[in-house]
């Protein structure tokens, strides 16, 4: 009998442990147990489950290119590294664009070469996982609110990386 009761006791350890693990009381995909600000949701977190301190806005970066260049510069290098350090563990989605100028079909391949461009900075260069990292070109097809000039021009030719929370689904086991 001693036996079984030690037995009742671990079990029932043993499921108050796995409840309390799935717990997350603010619903922002993380867990209590992991989560440095378990009352605090946020629309955006950081990994340690509290609120960031960067806007919603700042979620986007915005990286402008010249007239048929993909590469990025050493500034542009800088700036997604400062940024990425502030969004480091979200799922990113990194957007290719160009300007209306030119083929359609040369202007969706350009904006998946400097979609690609980051994708690989964020990668080799930044130790971003791939598996956090989504790629989509979209050529001249979304452009930028302006008139038909230079400048205009100039700010559709760009590449934005969207900053998403990851949601983590907890699963329990058999």
């Amino acid at each position: 009998m001693k036996i079984f009761k030690q037995l009742s006791f671990i079990a029932m350890m043993i499921v108050a442990s796995i409840s309390v693990q799935a717990r997350d009381r603010d619903g922002d995909g993380v867990p209590d147990d992991k989560d440095a600000c378990p009352k605090q949701a946020g629309a955006v977190t950081n990994a340690n489950g509290c609120p960031s301190a960067h806007a919603d806005s700042e979620r986007v970066l915005t990286l402008r290119f010249d007239t048929g260049k993909w590469q990025l510069t050493s500034k542009q290098i800088e700036t997604l590294t400062e940024w990425v350090g502030y969004w480091h563990g979200h799922q990113l989605l990194v957007k290719g664009h160009t300007d209306p100028r030119g083929d359609s079909e040369q202007n969706l391949a350009l904006s998946q070469a400097r979609a690609n461009s980051v994708a690989e900075t964020l990668t080799l260069r930044l130790s971003v996982a791939p598996n956090l990292i989504t790629v989509h070109a979209l050529g001249e097809s979304t452009p930028l609110p302006g008139g038909d000039d230079d400048a205009s021009d100039a700010m559709n030719r760009r590449v934005e990386v969207v900053a998403q929370p990851i949601v983590l689904q907890l699963t329990q086991g058999d």
